[in-house]
């Protein structure tokens, strides 16, 4: 099931927390698949060689927000929950902290688990070595993505996003002035096939507002398109 991973070794980090039970079956299950996991309740001050991180808590009960929070404030490795009790309160909170997919432990069996990872490690230690596509800069009125340094800038001033935000909004300038379906998006972005993935993208365009719209409540440039999805308005000159 991995064998498309890149030739890296990739380390997934599991926090158990209190799931301590939780946390040694996800681990063997990626173990039996080759994938070498670690686990502990601090993220490790140096985590250059870890890919991936799976947050092992107890759901709205017992959540790891701040963990989350505290990892994504200083890595962009893909980090993905699994909760005793995932309801659309806690998918939120967690998706708004800097997770990038919440599931349920009580529905989620090994096959999922292991084809989820292998598309989140693919899509993360895949990222770096593609091809820059030409142009290297998409500019849009005051908006601007450079593809080369992997930054988005507004008005001049750079706007910090996690590697998905910056995978939404480079896919939304690529089609500026264009309607972008909620399925185009996901699989442009995560390269997965996009099933039950509403929320998830319409949280994260939530955060890419709250980064980069004067009046995110208000949006000026990332429109939504009733029923359909979402699309870059393009500037006037």
């Amino acid at each position: 099931m991995m064998d498309n991973i890149p030739p890296l070794r990739p380390v997934v980090w599991i926090y158990t927390g209190s799931e301590s039970g939780l946390g040694a079956k996800l681990s063997a299950y990626l173990s039996s698949e080759k994938i070498k996991t670690c686990e502990g309740k601090i993220f490790p001050d140096h985590h250059e060689d870890i890919s991936m991180a799976v947050i092992c808590d107890s759901g709205v009960t017992a959540p790891a927000f701040e963990l989350i929070e505290s990892i994504r404030a200083c890595s962009d490795i893909p980090i993905m929950t699994v909760s005793r009790s995932c309801g659309e309160i806690y998918s939120t909170m967690a998706l708004h902290k800097g997770a990038d997919i919440c599931l349920s432990a009580d529905s989620l069996g090994r096959n999922e688990f292991t084809a989820r990872t292998a598309a989140m490690l693919r899509r993360y230690l895949n990222s770096a070595p593609r091809p820059i596509p030409v142009p290297d800069t998409i500019v849009n009125g005051s908006l601007a993505v450079d593809r080369r340094s992997r930054e988005f800038f507004a008005g001049g001033r750079s706007i910090r996003l996690t590697s998905t935000q910056f995978g939404i909004v480079e896919y939304l300038m690529e089609n500026c002035g264009r309607v972008c379906s909620i399925e185009d998006i996901y699989r442009s972005v995560w390269k997965e096939t996009p099933y039950g993935v509403h929320r998830t993208v319409v949280d994260h365009i939530r955060r890419i507002r709250g980064k980069i719209e004067p009046d995110p409540h208000n949006p000026r440039y990332i429109k939504a398109v009733f029923g359909v999805g979402y699309k870059m308005e393009r500037a006037i000159s």
